[in-house]
């Protein structure tokens, strides 16, 4: 599957940037914070059902539209 970041609700962009950062560790606050402005973004690709359900759970209860496929 994979997970793209649509959009985010404006009052939720910082509780999206800390979960980005969390799925992303590679990423640094700035960098994180400019994935999330540059939606849509590919989150994650080929990942299984399962965690592909997680990342978009977690991404949705920050405040973000995320699309599965």
């Amino acid at each position: 599957f994979t997970i793209t970041l649509e959009k985010f609700d404006a009052t939720s962009k910082a509780k999206v940037i800390r979960e980005i950062k969390l799925l992303l560790p590679q990423l640094n606050l700035v960098e994180a914070k400019a994935f999330v402005e540059g939606a849509p973004k590919v989150v994650k690709e080929k990942v299984k059902k399962e965690e592909a359900e997680k990342i978009k759970k977690a991404l949705e209860e920050a405040g973000a539209t995320v699309a599965m496929e």
